[in-house]
């Protein structure tokens, strides 16, 4: 499903649950929330009645009385115990109609009885709303004998009655209203024994909710109208930058790595589009540089390629051309290429981690000193000065033949980029922790800017391919994924016109010398 779709699905069902909660509460438990509400009322003013009993404050309980049954529009009496029987004490005056008092006085006490045997002393009866013409004294069982010790409760604690018995019969009855009754069992701080009743009428609420059914229903076309146009309406608004992108993308995946992912919005999707500009910017560079790297490598192989296929030529067709120098030029020129394959191989074997790294415990000093024997034939012939400036022995713990083809690397590279004066200084510095190798060539520096790229494959800082004298053109990168691996520091500083300075740290390892 589009974005589009599944916000209008998502507030769709968000307007319907709204309308099902306020349908649930508003409506379907109102008489219920009603009845819950009016009994934790009752049972709050008994509980503030007996209090002031207990605290013996009988003069005032009528004040008392009429102020609560105004305020919550109860009918309120207080009984006083006395044996078997209820003596009223005091009454209040609400204006309404006071169901209990035309109670038969022995069903009361029967209440009573079953009022005081419960933990709260709380005894709670509802009255139906009166059907049919019967009239006092047409009952003719004993109510007393049918209900004492026969009153039994349901599972919701309210009592239920023997068949036939009717404790209302004879009672002042609503015949459109149901009412509530309680009574409390207590006493005071004398001990004397009360019963405080209190009746309220549950007021029908059949047009009420008929009422609230009418604006449910006016209510909920008003929410699913209101739903579906801010649902169009943010769909729209959410939409409308991810759709832009969307369409960015496919151009970006078909070689447009000019698209544009700039686009307005959410804070989420801003970070996105700029992410997505960034990654564009990436994969421009990267096509580059590879399209870049393909030309080098095939102006690398196609030259010594070329000399030896002429070299081989000139062997073959003229006489006398089999001299060992030309002998020598194919074997330099199938070296090169040899050395150029190695090193991609080295490349991708170290990027892909097929190769692991071979530890060992080793004289760096040493290692450099022999790579010095390598440019013995360079130095003589060619004029180059390679000066090594040693500290002292300087034991690490690395991969000897790796760490050796960084410090070739970076010599070759120096001597390639070196100025007129053909110097190149090997500096080793000691430290307490660490043992740093400088190599310092005095060339024309690179620019502060392009420092960052010099370790990727065949970057060149002047743009112009020049074959190298010396190695295959990607010796910097090697030297990046090596130094990595050993989790090593390494970097470069160039100033320029006067030369740069490629170095590495590598820990000092100050075990025993016989460990490896």
């Amino acid at each position: 499903m589009s974005i589009r779709a599944k916000l209008i699905l998502y507030l769709a069902c968000f307007s319907a649950l709204i309308l099902l909660v306020f349908w649930f509460f508003q409506i379907f438990m109102l008489d219920r929330f009603y009845e819950w509400s009016k009994k934790d009322q009752m049972k709050k003013t008994l509980s503030q009645l007996e209090q002031s009993l207990r605290e013996d404050e009988a003069e005032d309980m009528e004040l008392l009385l009429n102020d609560l049954a105004k305020i919550e529009q109860f009918n309120i009496t207080l009984y006083r115990v006395e044996g078997q029987e209820l003596i009223r004490v005091s009454q209040s005056q609400s204006g309404l109609s006071g169901r209990f008092k035309g109670m038969d006085p022995k069903v009361l006490y029967d209440l009573y009885e079953q009022a005081f045997e419960r933990s709260d002393r709380i005894l709670t009866l509802e009255s139906k709303p009166f059907e049919g013409e019967e009239k006092p004294g047409e009952f003719e069982k004993d109510v007393s004998s049918e209900t004492r010790n026969e009153i039994v409760f349901d599972e919701n604690g309210n009592p239920v009655l023997p068949e036939g018995v009717d404790p209302f019969r004879d009672m002042d009855r609503d015949r459109n209203a149901s009412a509530l009754f309680m009574m409390l069992a207590t006493d005071n701080a004398d001990g004397v024994s009360y019963a405080i009743t209190i009746d309220a009428t549950m007021t029908p609420l059949e047009s009420t909710v008929q009422t609230l059914q009418r604006q449910f229903f006016l209510i909920a076309a008003i929410v699913i109208l209101c739903g579906l146009v801010l649902s169009l309406l943010l769909s729209h608004i959410i939409s409308k930058p991810i759709v832009k992108m969307n369409q960015s993308a496919k151009k970006l995946a078909k070689g447009h790595y000019d698209a544009d992912f700039s686009t307005g919005g959410f804070k989420e999707v801003s970070e996105l589009s700029e992410s997505l500009d960034e990654a564009s910017s990436e994969l421009s560079k990267v096509d580059s540089l590879q399209k870049e790297l393909i030309a080098t490598i095939s102006h690398d192989l196609r030259t010594p390629l070329t000399m030896v296929k002429g070299y081989a030529e000139a062997v073959r067709d003229l006489p006398g051309e089999d001299t060992p120098e030309n002998m020598q030029v194919i074997i330099d020129e199938a070296t090169r290429m040899s050395e150029l394959v190695n090193d991609l191989l080295d490349l991708s074997r170290l990027e892909s981690g097929v190769r692991t790294l071979q530890l060992e415990r080793f004289d760096l000093t040493s290692l450099i000193s022999e790579v010095m024997f390598r440019y013995e034939k360079l130095t003589s012939h060619d004029g180059y000065k390679i000066l090594f400036e040693p500290s002292g022995e300087a034991f690490v713990r690395a991969d000897r033949t790796l760490i050796l083809q960084v410090v070739y690397n970076f010599i070759n590279n120096a001597i390639n980029y070196t100025g007129d004066d053909l110097t190149v200084r090997v500096r080793e510095i000691l430290g307490d922790r660490t043992v740093r190798i400088d190599v310092e060539d005095s060339g024309e520096g690179i620019p502060e800017q392009q420092i960052p790229q010099i370790w990727d494959r065949y970057y060149k800082v002047d743009k112009v391919h020049r074959r190298t004298a010396v190695g295959s053109g990607l010796g910097l990168s090697i030297c990046k994924k090596i130094l990595l691996s050993h989790n090593a520091a390494f970097g470069v500083e160039s100033t320029l016109g006067k030369g740069s300075v490629f170095w590495f740290e590598l820990p000092l390892d100050k075990g025993d010398a016989t460990q490896s």
